[in-house]
């Protein structure tokens, strides 16, 4: 009987789909392995390393990697201590004013303080998105501590007013929610890249300090403001329901809490900026919210908080200073009027028909260098009343 040979059109038909399936396979099965190496190395085991010594390679320095410490207990501390130091020379004293004729800063070790605000409960330690912190080596000694809070922080230097701290921990957040008719709250930052993200404004409501008046009579009191940020998504650039005009100014609930611990904080009244972004900082220098003291901890990781209430103290030298300006009128920024969502009309790139774009309109002047190029070239331009902080501003 004479056999049939399989024609080629019909061989590819079987062969070329199975080979294209194992391909895929493999590929799928490299990225897993590969996402999953330590477990697959705990489970499966790394196998035997073989050395072989090339001739003549016997007194090179192969010792790239020195392990210096012996366990990780160990690696842990000496890590924490470079935090330390990065966090120590980074918090940025930005105003020290005075109270009774004398510098608010160094406070006495000791001195009884007020905290206030949902960020002295709850800090912004690192922006959303792919960095993270961990409280899990949390050590309440504080002296070997591997993270910290504010709360913590506070109570190794100083007296803490427990009476307004326990009125926090009681209290529920408040959440400010965008303005009818403007960007949503909910949808400025991009879910994927910042889980959790979003632009509402957290408080407390500043009635839960009603009541606590006396307690706070003898005591400097402590305002912590906070933004949340991260990665692949803007801040809200427009208004929110409470009247703020934006993510970068006090909210209501912020100014009228400044305003209950100037009325009853006969001491002095201090904010702390937890934030990394350039925020509006015109009401806090002067006028009615106008605090005695301004001190940016930005965002201050799993060791920072201490650093903070070590230059509070004077413990440590507050020799940060500002990376960029910090405008006056975030809304009168020369970038401003290009902030938004624009997209291409009748643009479709691979499916996607919202294909979005951006114009930089102020050209090579874009940042610090229009302010310092506008003070010179505009006669109606005033740099002094642009501009809080000028770019490098602290003191040491």
């Amino acid at each position: 009987m004479k056999k049939r040979k399989m024609s080629q059109k019909k061989f590819q038909a079987i062969w070329i789909p199975i080979i294209s399936l194992l391909v895929i396979l493999a590929a799928v099965a490299t990225a897993l392995m590969n996402y999953y190496s330590l477990t697959m190395d705990m489970v499966l085991g790394r196998g035997e390393r073989h050395v072989t010594t090339i001739e003549g390679a016997e007194n090179w320095d192969t010792n790239y990697y020195i392990n210096r410490y012996l366990s990780d207990d160990e690696a842990l501390q000496a890590a924490t201590e470079v935090a330390r130091k990065v966090a120590n020379e980074g918090v940025v004293l930005l105003k020290n004013g005075t109270v009774d004729g004398k510098q608010i800063l160094p406070l006495s070790a000791g001195t009884a303080v007020t905290p206030f605000g949902y960020r002295y409960m709850f800090p912004v330690y690192c922006p959303l998105g792919s960095a993270s912190t961990s409280n899990s080596y949390q050590d309440f000694s504080v002296t070997n501590a591997y993270s910290e809070s504010f709360q913590t922080a506070l109570a190794a230097n100083f007296t803490v007013n427990k009476t307004v701290e326990s009125r926090m921990a009681e209290a529920a957040m408040i959440r400010t929610d965008a303005a009818p008719g403007t960007t949503p709250a909910n949808e400025v930052a991009f879910p994927f890249a910042c889980t959790g993200s979003n632009t509402f404004l957290y408080e407390y409501d500043p009635s839960i300090y009603r009541g606590t008046e006396e307690s706070c009579s003898d005591t400097v009191g402590v305002v912590f403001i906070g933004r949340e940020t991260g990665e692949a998504g803007d801040l809200k650039w427009d208004a929110y329901e409470d009247g703020t005009a934006h993510q970068l100014t006090l909210s209501q609930s912020e100014k009228e809490t400044i305003l209950f611990a100037k009325e009853n904080c006969k001491k002095g009244v201090i904010a702390i900026l937890n934030l990394a972004n350039v925020m509006e900082l015109g009401l806090l220098e002067n006028g009615e919210y106008a605090v005695d003291a301004l001190l940016w901890v930005g965002y201050p990781g799993s060791i920072g908080a201490m650093s903070m209430s070590d230059i509070l103290c004077g413990k440590t030298n507050p020799s940060g200073r500002t990376a960029d300006i910090y405008i006056a009128n975030v809304l009168e920024d020369p970038t401003f009027p290009n902030t938004g969502i624009f997209t291409y009309e009748d643009a479709d790139l691979n499916g996607d028909a919202e294909q979005s774009f951006l114009e930089y309109e102020e050209g090579v002047y874009h940042g610090y260098k229009y302010y310092e190029t506008a003070d010179v070239m505009d006669p109606a331009f005033n740099y002094n009343e642009s501009v809080v902080y000028p770019f490098g501003y602290g003191l040491s």
